[in-house]
């Protein structure tokens, strides 16, 4: 019976290593998958939250700084143009109500190379070119 006992004991003890050998190998994928479905989750929350903080940093820091406008960039340059004389304060109040009328003038106006600029107040009509008589 002691050698029941043993054998029994045994057969148990196999059963049990059995069963904890089935529950580890079946338990261990599943583990790993909700492992990698949390890491994932976890990853793309960080990225989520990453960027939320840039996003409020980039819109903050924007409405600190003045915001320069065409209008603004257009004003530069007729400041400069009635310094050079190029053109006269009234061509220069002129110039300006023109471009407060029509807003593509200010795009318009500041994309063109300097060279254009005169040519074109002139051909608006914005500026009087007088001619030298001979």
């Amino acid at each position: 019976m002691a050698n029941s006992t043993q054998e029994d004991s045994e057969v148990e003890e196999e059963e049990s290593t059995d069963k904890k050998v089935k529950r580890s190998s079946s338990s261990a994928p599943d583990t790993i998958s909700k492992k990698r479905r949390t890491s994932v989750y976890e990853t793309a929350a960080n990225a989520s939250a990453s960027g939320m903080i840039s996003l409020g940093d980039s819109i903050r820091e924007s409405q600190l700084l003045p915001q320069v406008t065409r209008f603004d960039q257009c004003l530069d340059v007729l400041n400069t143009m009635k310094m050079d004389k190029s053109i006269s304060s009234k061509e220069y109040f002129g110039i300006v109500k023109a471009f407060m009328r029509e807003e593509h003038y200010s795009a318009l106006f500041i994309g063109m190379s300097a060279d254009l600029r005169m040519e074109w107040l002139i051909e608006e009509g914005l500026i009087m070119v007088q001619l030298l008589d001979y």
